[in-house]
């Protein structure tokens, strides 16, 4: 049967009919070949901020100088920040429009208070005290200006504010984790202040209320950030500490100036035995830790008297980085085992494949939130059993979900994407060199998002929806915003342009946008441009549309004809020549201090490869081999059952068991034909052939890939050539 989902015979429709309407129109903003160009501009807003954490009634209370400038050719007549604690209101649009509990007992019954969450604005004034008019719009909040900002000017102004903080167990992407057993707790906190909404040339005010599940908007600038928290607590935040000597002990001190001094040497800057004598202190004084970040499009933090700290530092692109890792005893022993070594490579690994990390710290925080990031600074999870035993399952999702988070620093922190409007700009590409990273970190690594084949049961589900959706809009934002695009860059890796070209030009486009904000357009603009391909119908395919891949042989003519006629001088463009895949020089398990029992080798063939071998070694023994001295002739048909185009490659396997694969690009179903015919010359007999034997594609369909196929009664048919 043939799968049509999707086809269309609108010949506007064709995959390689050359994207017009669906990107803007180049300008000396964002030129045609995906750069920045001359005249690209964006906004700045700095922050100097004093913030106190109550740990008693769980309150976060602030108070913040923003100064904006407007960097835009445009004169503006109001200011839009973001309130995104205001979706913590019961009341709030990202609420109402979720349907409600099923249950009608339970629902009629329920007794339990809602968590009065939202931010409470004290006042907005400018700098001599004026009050300003202001408007709150759901999650967001605008500043009627009494004289519009002209461009070129900069404008600033005081916020005072306040929320309860909630619990993050219970949702939320920033909170605090109470624990019964000390009656302590862990605080991540994040979009705790009222931030300046991004203002950009294709959108202007990008105010879109935040519903939870798009991210954020924003733009760069320099903060100084004043965090007051209980005496015994540690803070790891976005930015520098820059009065270690007022919050630090000198043992502290001394331990953490040792780690900066050596390279990759992992140690304790707070010892867990000093967190255990902190949680049972509780005290009631105060300390201020103060922390500076420049350029960067966001701050959050993380406090408590529970948390232990390791570090070690790493030299990226010829300066020093701090990897730090802060958790409590309940993430041991698994935390401080692994958490550091994985901040350290996932910089490496990004940083080769990207551009060099940029900033002075990366850190790992442990608490309730499972994964979230910020510049320099992530929340992440993975804890062991109150036992201290962790599966294997446990230790590799702790793992991956630091990588993950980790890899953020680079997709959005730095290549700043409208997350708000494109998912799959950030979650997609750090996907993508997560994946690469997962498979450097360890042999044999079980990651979830990248391999095609895994993502073909999904692929033939109906309810499939483009990369290019609304986040808000998408059912399951993992499929389609990560694993899609990771798979789908995989593709175009490995299956469209070879590595050589994507990997030059993923790191042009990721450099070319380093600290500026690209849209979708520029990025396919760029690849485009650097790589000197034209892939509109795989940007037409895989980003905008929802085809099934199911490509087929549905016959092989075997011919033969004597050797002296073979016209063997010829060598075919698309025989590709036969390699190994190659290892990483290093590998974070390489390490004896990191081995353990979930570290050994695992078998490599997952089930459908052993099924395929067993398969083809079945044809092997069914077929007769032929005399020798003659040449063989053999046609390929195949057929394109389900509507997508995509290149392959087609795999002839030999009776004197070598092999040949030969890559037939996808523009072999231009001219709109459903049917191609690859004609294969050898020396040698082909007992099968295979389409795509490296489960490269998301094939739906994978048993019509082989041919003989003795279950479908297909089989060679032979006949003599003169």
């Amino acid at each position: 049967m043939i799968c049509t989902r999707g086809q269309s015979t609108n010949p506007l429709e064709n995959p390689f009919q050359p994207i017009g309407q669906e990107w803007p129109t180049p300008s000396e903003a964002r030129l045609g070949s995906g750069a920045p160009g001359p005249d690209y501009w964006q906004q700045q807003a700095d922050y100097d901020m004093e913030i106190v954490l109550d740990d008693l009634s769980q309150k976060v209370l602030g108070k913040a100088t923003i100064h904006y400038y407007n960097n835009s050719p445009h004169s503006l007549g109001y200011l839009w920040l973001q309130l995104d604690q205001n979706q913590q209101n019961p009341h709030a649009l990202g609420r109402r429009m979720q349907p409600d509990a099923s249950g009608l007992e339970r629902d009629l019954f329920e007794t339990q208070s809602p968590f009065k969450g939202g931010m409470e604005i004290s006042s907005i004034t400018d700098m001599d005290g004026n009050l300003l008019d202001y408007t709150i719009v759901e999650t967001n909040l605008r500043i009627d200006l009494k004289k519009p900002l002209s461009a070129g000017q900069e404008l600033q102004f005081k916020v005072t504010w306040s929320y309860n903080i909630n619990d993050a167990r219970t949702e939320g992407r920033s909170g605090y984790e109470y624990f019964a057993s000390d009656g302590n707790y862990i605080y991540e906190i994040a979009q705790f202040y009222p931030r300046m909404c991004a203002y950009y040339d294709l959108l202007g005010w990008q105010n879109t209320p935040y519903l939870g599940p798009s991210e954020f908007a924003l733009e760069f600038g320099d903060y100084t950030v004043k965090i007051t928290v209980p005496d015994d607590h540690l803070v790891a935040s976005t930015g520098l500490l820059v009065n270690e000597d007022e919050v630090l002990t000198k043992k502290q001190m001394m331990r953490l100036n040792a780690i900066r001094s050596q390279e990759g040497v992992l140690d304790f800057v707070v010892s867990p035995k000093e967190s255990a004598l902190a949680t049972e202190s509780k005290s009631t004084s105060s300390k201020t830790w103060i922390f500076r970040a420049e350029n960067v499009r966001d701050f959050a933090f993380a406090s408590s008297r529970k948390f232990i700290w390791d570090a070690a530092s790493k030299t990226i692109g010829g300066k020093k980085v701090l990897a730090q890792s802060f958790y409590p005893k309940e993430a041991m022993p698994l935390w401080d085992k692994y958490a550091t070594h994985t901040i350290m490579h996932t910089l490496q690994v990004y940083s080769r494949m990207l551009f060099d990390y940029p900033y002075p710290t990366a850190t790992a925080v442990h608490g309730p939130v499972w994964g979230m990031e910020y510049p320099m600074l992530c929340f992440c999870g993975g804890r062991p059993l109150p036992s201290g035993f962790y599966s294997r399952q446990a230790k590799y999702l702790m793992i991956g979900v630091i990588i993950h988070e980790v890899g953020h620093n680079f997709f959005p922190m730095v290549v700043n994407t409208d997350e708000r409007r494109w998912a799959w700009m950030d979650e997609g590409l750090n996907s993508f060199c997560q994946y690469v990273a997962e498979n450097e970190f360890e042999p044999n690594f079980p990651y979830r998002r990248g391999p095609a084949d895994a993502f073909a049961p999904y692929m033939a589900q109906s309810d499939q929806q483009p990369i290019m959706t609304n986040p808000d809009a998408i059912r399951d934002n993992g499929k389609i915003s990560y694993e899609k695009v990771a798979v789908g860059l995989n593709i175009l890796r490995n299956e469209v342009m070879g590595p050589e070209l994507f990997d030059g030009a993923i790191r042009n486009f990721a450099k070319q946008w380093m600290f500026k904000r690209p849209e979708p357009a520029d990025f396919f603009r760029s690849m485009d441009d650097h790589s000197g391909m034209q892939l509109d119908w795989f940007w037409r395919e895989w980003f905008y549309g929802t085809k099934l891949v199911d490509l087929a042989i549905t016959g092989v003519v075997h011919g033969k004809m004597p050797m002296d006629k073979a016209p063997f001088g010829y060598i075919d463009p698309h025989l590709l020549p036969e390699q190994k895949e190659s290892e990483p020089a290093w590998y974070v398990s390489d390490k004896p201090e990191l081995k353990d029992k979930y570290t050994e080798s695992q078998p490599t063939d997952r089930d459908e490869f052993k099924a395929e071998k067993t398969l083809l070694d079945e044809i092997r023994q069914m077929h007769k081999a032929g005399p020798e001295g003659i040449c063989h002739v053999y046609q390929v048909k195949i057929k394109r059952l389900g509507p997508a185009v995509m290149p392959v490659k087609l795999k002839a396997y030999y009776m004197d068991g070598s092999s040949e694969t030969f890559s037939l690009p996808a523009e072999m179903w231009m001219q709109g034909r459903n049917e191609f015919t690859k004609r294969v010359f050898s020396a040698k007999e082909a007992y099968a052939f295979v389409l795509d034997s490296h489960h490269g594609l998301p094939d739906i369909k994978r048993e019509n890939n082989i041919f003989p196929n003795p279950s479908a009664g297909l089989r060679m048919t032979t006949q003599e050539l003169r």
